[in-house]
């Protein structure tokens, strides 16, 4: 070996060392990948009729070059351990090598989270389900749990006592638990509204003032975008406080209308109007004829009123509207059709007509005075 390449460089290593350790990087990244594709060429030789091999080589594919880099440390270092390092430069050098490691696992880890959590998505969306925000909760909390785990870890391999650092992190945790209350009753408001399904996304709900579909369900808030194609963020805590109507729970829609008749409508045209409508609940097969119901209902200070009150057996809301809309106009034309009309707000004044009474006649006195 030449003799520049012996000389000692930092007063410990050698030139030749330092080099080797850095060109061995490339040779173990290199014999990593191939050993990574030979294993998924020899799966694919050994598995070709198996049903969930599609899956596994699109798994393996995600994290090929993560896989690769784990493959890569162990044989790194085994490579470095025989260009015979210093003492002080192995203990070095392993600490590095573990360190890295960590992070690869601990990387590796949160990319599998990511896949799955694609995968079950994809799933829900092919069976016709929509894809529940808990999976992108329960995908934040798996990743925040592992990145947690790799960084105590990472803190182990430097030499860090672990017992002190856990104890400073509970008092710490207590402190940020304290100042940080709202955001943390927000966090498990959203853990509450996903696993007890109050609402989900798509969903109709009025919340307050505010109604509108349901977009996404966070940690945080809630996001509900309204008619007015407004996005408006409630806190999860707000959330679970709140009265929540949930429009698209409904198994059945209620049409409640009162027909007000004018007060000249004959008693043979109220019945003609009463048997009209309640012949067209009976023969729509939209409406639910156990419940359904019209009678006269009262006689209001301007109308006769008759309700017409049932349930439509419709899938959604635009169902329900023009069901509505036919009904309606049903009902007004069996209205027309008796001979009879809606009444409105009016006033009729009487004015009576009689003789004049005479007033008082003066006396004779009065005259000749």
């Amino acid at each position: 070996m030449p003799t520049s390449l012996r000389r000692q460089v930092g007063g410990r290593y050698r030139l030749w060392q330092l080099l080797a350790l850095i060109l061995l990087l490339p040779v173990a990244w290199l014999v990593a990948r191939l050993l990574v594709a030979g294993a998924v060429l020899l799966i694919d030789w050994s598995g070709k009729s198996r049903p969930g091999l599609a899956d596994f080589r699109e798994g393996i594919g995600a994290v090929r070059t993560l896989l690769g880099l784990l493959l890569a440390i162990p044989l790194h270092a085994l490579l470095v351990d025989r260009i015979g390092l210093p003492l002080l430069g192995r203990f070095a050098y392993a600490r590095a090598a573990r360190l890295a490691l960590v992070v690869a696992v601990g990387w590796l880890v949160v990319r599998l989270i990511d896949f799955l959590t694609v995968r079950a998505a994809r799933r829900l969306a092919a069976s016709g389900l929509p894809a529940a925000s808990s999976l992108t909760i329960g995908r934040s909390v798996l990743q925040g749990m592992v990145v947690a785990g790799a960084a105590l870890a990472a803190l182990g391999v430097m030499g860090v006592n672990l017992t002190t650092t856990l104890a400073g992190l509970g008092i710490g945790g207590l402190a940020l638990a304290f100042a940080a209350q709202k955001s943390l009753e927000n966090i498990f408001g959203g853990v509450v509204v996903l696993t007890d399904k109050v609402v989900r996304v798509g969903d109709v709900v009025t919340l307050g003032t505010v109604q509108g579909t349901v977009e996404d369900v966070t940690l945080y808030a809630t996001r509900i975008r309204t008619v007015e194609r407004a996005v408006v963020s409630i806190p999860n805590g707000m959330m679970m406080a709140s009265q929540i109507e949930n429009l698209s729970r409904r198994d059945k829609f209620l049409f409640r209308h009162t027909l007000g008749l004018t007060f000249d409508t004959t008693t043979v045209q109220l019945q003609a109007v009463l048997d009209g409508c309640r012949a067209l609940l009976d023969r729509d097969p939209r409406v639910e004829s156990a419940t359904a119901r019209v009678r006269f209902l009262r006689l209001n200070a301007y109308s006769l009123d008759v309700e017409v009150f049932a349930y439509l057996m419709v899938p959604d809301w635009p169902a329900f509207l023009a069901a509505q809309e036919d009904l309606l106009l049903a009902l007004m034309d069996i209205v027309e059709r008796a001979g009879s009309g809606f009444a409105f707000p009016t006033q009729t004044t009487y004015l009576a007509s009689g003789a004049a009474v005479p007033g008082p006649t003066a006396s004779a006195d009065e005259k000749a005075s």
